[in-house]
């Protein structure tokens, strides 16, 4: 359509308290002689969702004054961000992804011992939610949470036993599967225990491998998109055997010290059951883990003793100057919680891994219709953020906060879908 010589009238037809989100166009345009003008009406109007009917949206009044019959109006609909001419007819209604938490509080456990522990294990603020979330009857019922761990090991109790009941502290009546190897290298129970009884929901890996020389802090594939569905997977990030340097910042990073975090940054082809650090594509393949959204959390571990304010990366004097790995490039999938006290007997992410198994726990029962890998991103995005503002590479998303993430559940469940945990591979 061509139109000469348009003329701009001084008018508009949006009502004055609409003028925020819309504005409007009127020119008269000539026709031949003895026909009433022509208007062509342009409506520019500010919406955030597509609506199939902005076609229909015509002016307020298309008669003129003192007019006995209606003039040609033309109307344009300018839309910004999506093709409204080609919006589909609405089909059958797809079911809403669940994003509620109605699940059922028990009478908290108190039949049970935590061995060789004291209440300055754990801060004020912690004594403080599950003392709340324990009266009300949240402690992990019903979910189960595998501890793979070494329970033989000398000592009392053993570095399994200590961190099962840390875990045990927080979830009391979840129910606790202990995990080690035999002397031929084998794990027991074997994998038939697992499909035989209910499944495990919560894995716990309070230990740790050294890397290959060389390791270098990196993403050798994109962390996206891929997702661990059977488990919810914590990994504590491993305990540097030298001092941490004159900041947190100067801690040696979780993928170049712990080789199961580097694991979990690399391809894995289970075709032919390896991992591989080139992206694969398949059936068979699950390319990077370290993402917000992946399911899969890796533990450092801050110190708390001088208020429950004043928090920094774990170190230890008394074990040759360790100190909690740091996030580093696997900031994306990285919180930290305290971890136990005594530094005499238990310390490092060991003790801070089995703090967020079981508050998963806690939150899959208040949740129970979510999925793994909501509860980890709910567990990321409600924690209290520390040194850099927002994810860094420290302390990763933050320190643990268990009341948030029940205040916010529902809130950031329904904001997983949209979130972008798309982390590019890097190089070093």
């Amino acid at each position: 359509m061509v139109v000469h010589d348009p003329n701009l009238q001084d008018r508009s037809f949006v009502d004055a308290d609409l003028r925020d989100t819309e504005s409007d166009l009127v020119y008269s345009i000539k026709r031949k002689a003895g026909a009433p003008p022509a208007w062509l009406y342009v409506l520019l109007e500010h919406q955030s969702r597509p609506d199939r009917w902005i076609r229909f949206r015509l002016p307020h009044a298309t008669r003129r004054p003192g007019a006995r019959a209606l003039s040609l109006a033309i109307v344009i609909a300018m839309v910004a961000g999506c093709d409204m001419s080609v919006a589909p007819e609405p089909g059958p209604q797809q079911p809403a992804e669940v994003t509620t938490c109605n699940g059922t509080p028990a009478p908290t456990r108190i039949d049970w011992q935590y061995p060789a522990s004291v209440d300055a294990d754990f801060t004020r603020s912690e004594r403080r939610a599950l003392s709340r979330l324990h009266a009300e009857g949240w402690n992990g019922d019903g979910v189960a949470i595998v501890v793979q761990d070494e329970f033989n090991a000398v000592g009392s109790p053993s570095h399994g036993e200590a961190v099962l009941n840390i875990a045990r502290h927080y979830a009391p009546n979840a129910l606790f599967i202990r995990s080690s190897k035999t002397a031929e290298g084998a794990r027991q129970p074997p994998d038939e225990y697992f499909q035989r009884h209910n499944p495990v929901q919560v894995s716990n890996n309070s230990f740790g491998g050294s890397t290959a020389p060389g390791t270098v802090d990196a993403l050798p594939v994109e962390q996206s998109g891929t997702t661990n569905e059977g488990v919810l997977e914590v990994w504590a990030a491993g305990n540097v055997q030298r001092p941490m340097g004159r900041s947190p910042a100067d801690a040696v990073p979780a993928i170049e010290h712990n080789e199961f975090v580097h694991l979990l940054a690399q391809a894995f082809d289970f075709t032919e059951v390896m991992h591989t650090e080139t992206p694969c594509t398949g059936s068979g393949c699950r390319n990077g883990l370290l993402h917000a959204k992946s399911g899969v959390l890796v533990v450092g571990a801050v110190d708390y003793r001088r208020s429950d304010l004043d928090w920094t990366l774990a170190h230890s004097d008394a074990h040759g100057g360790t100190h909690s790995a740091r996030a580093g490039h696997a900031r994306n999938a990285f919180l930290v919680t305290p971890d136990d006290n005594r530094e005499e007997t238990f310390a490092g992410t060991s003790f801070a891994a089995p703090r967020v198994s079981a508050a998963l726990a806690i939150l899959k029962q208040k949740c129970p219709d979510l999925s793994y890998r909501h509860l980890s991103f709910i567990l990321l995005k409600s924690a209290r953020d520390l040194g850099e503002p927002g994810v860094d590479e420290v302390y990763g998303f933050g320190l643990l906060d268990l009341e948030r993430a029940f205040e916010q559940a529902e809130s950031l469940a329904a904001m997983f879908e949209s979130y972008d945990s798309t982390i590019p591979a890097t190089t070093p």
